[in-house]
């Protein structure tokens, strides 16, 4: 039962990484796309002189990051587990009130 619960979270997280590397491939092309047709634009790299690095922008990075954390948040809320028994108007359980299975016996 928890792993049934716990599945939409999965589900998500697979939408983040598969829309984060979405994303970083969008950027990445924009930005060779403005380095070949400026000759004065650099590209990023992992060690910087600047302040960007080989990841995503912070606009982008920031608003995908907060949806992926307001729909964690909202499934995380929106699921629950509860075990429910009924009574009958006796104050008895529905299992106490059933009548026995009946056995087969072999002639």
């Amino acid at each position: 039962m928890v792993v049934l619960a716990n599945t939409p979270h999965l589900l998500l997280s697979i939408l983040y990484y598969s829309f984060n590397t979405l994303f970083a491939a969008m950027c990445a092309s924009t930005e060779w796309a403005d380095f070949g047709a400026s000759p004065r634009k650099t590209l990023r790299s992992s060690k910087p002189s600047g302040s960007y690095f080989l990841q995503l922008r912070y606009r982008f990075s920031t608003l995908l990051l907060g949806l992926s954390t307001v729909l964690h948040r909202l499934t995380s809320q929106a699921l629950f587990l509860a075990k429910v028994e009924g009574t009958d108007s006796h104050g008895a359980g529905m299992r106490d009130s059933r009548p026995p299975m009946p056995t087969q016996t072999s002639p």
